[in-house]
């Protein structure tokens, strides 16, 4: 195994290539209040999200680098790692000792990786292409491999403890994944060839519950744990949740652009960043609109659920072509302010 170096603080930010608007991050409680709103300067395509359970400590990666931010749970940097052998790096999860599962996408070091929070090496299986890592919560990693025409396509179980794998089913496509730890289910919106998508559940031995067909288009999806259900984006940006059941329960054309979604566990609601129209909008778990906010900044990169109280941090292009800088200030009566730079 190569060694894997790390970058620090100032250091990281110098080696991130100039391409990409400069990115923000806020945290918008469920009110709609803007709690803080911070410049972190990330200019890459930013994939993923994650929120430490332990001390709210937020963790970024993108696809450039590929590397990773790490955040205070107020928004401040606090310093960044490199994993610089990874052609992409897509999804990555945190377990309950704040360890990070990184899925690492071809190139030299594919495969899935353990890493400690502050970026050190710790251990990785290296035979596959992943693009998601999904912690079961009792010790197995849930690993997606759309990659065509190989022999490693398809949903690996990895057992933690020795990256042992006691589980691979083949013959999907996998290009987003999410696991529901109460029900112990596994979904999986599977690529079928000729621009057609279906939705797959399993349950935590790889055995298939059902498939639903005839979707088109693929952004993200979230399990919905309260219920055993599923959130999930297709048909061009339509919002869409399914039951336990597989049946649709609710669709949402309001949308066109949907950066991303994420669920807040306890209740089952559903954030979703929108950028046509540019809204950050909070639904219930049965699709009414709890908050419909108009956002001045510009376009949504990603999001996730802080679970321990409900907000939502959002990573978001500090400016937008053709309307100036966007400067966010913290609001107090429910409404975001912004400065427009003239």
């Amino acid at each position: 195994m190569l060694y894997k170096p790390i970058i620090t603080g100032l250091a990281f930010l110098m080696s991130l290539p100039a391409s990409g608007a400069p990115k923000n991050i806020a945290r918008v409680d469920l009110n709609g209040d803007v709690i803080f709103d911070r410049y972190i300067g990330l200019s890459y395509d930013v994939r993923e999200v994650e929120i430490s359970e332990l001390d709210g400590s937020i963790y970024v990666s993108d696809s450039s680098s590929p590397g990773f931010g790490k955040l205070t749970e107020n928004g401040y940097w606090v310093g960044g790692f490199d994993v610089p052998l990874f052609d992409t790096t897509f999804g990555f999860d945190i377990d309950n000792n704040d360890y990070l599962w990184i899925a690492g996408f071809e190139y030299i070091d594919r495969g899935l990786y353990k890493y400690t929070s502050s970026g050190g090496y710790v251990d990785g299986l290296e035979d596959f292409s992943p693009t998601e890592a999904d912690l079961n919560g009792i010790g197995y990693t849930w690993a997606a491999d759309p990659l065509v025409g190989s022999d490693t396509n398809g949903i690996h179980k990895i057992r933690n403890s020795d990256f042992a794998r006691v589980r691979y089913v083949e013959g999907y496509k996998p290009y987003g994944t999410t696991y529901d730890n109460i029900s112990k289910w596994y979904w999986i919106y599977n690529y079928e060839g000729s621009g057609n998508w279906s939705l797959v559940k399993f349950d935590d031995d790889g055995n298939e519950l059902f498939t639903i067909n005839a979707f088109s288009g693929y952004r993200d999806l979230q399990a919905s744990p309260i219920d055993g259900g599923c959130w999930f984006i297709g048909d061009g940006q339509n919002l869409f949740k399914v039951n336990a059941f597989g049946a649709v329960i609710l669709r949402d054309s309001t949308f066109s652009e949907i950066a991303a979604i994420d669920v807040n566990e306890s209740d089952g609601s559903v954030w979703v960043a929108s950028n046509v129209p540019k809204r950050l909008v909070h639904l219930d778990k049965d699709g009414n609109r709890q908050l419909y906010k108009e956002w001045p900044g510009g376009d949504f990169a990603h999001l996730a659920v802080d679970q321990r109280n409900g907000t939502c941090i959002v990573i978001y292009e500090e400016y937008k072509s053709g309307r100036g800088d966007v400067n966010i200030q913290p609001a107090s009566v429910g409404e975001i302010k912004a400065m427009y730079a003239e």
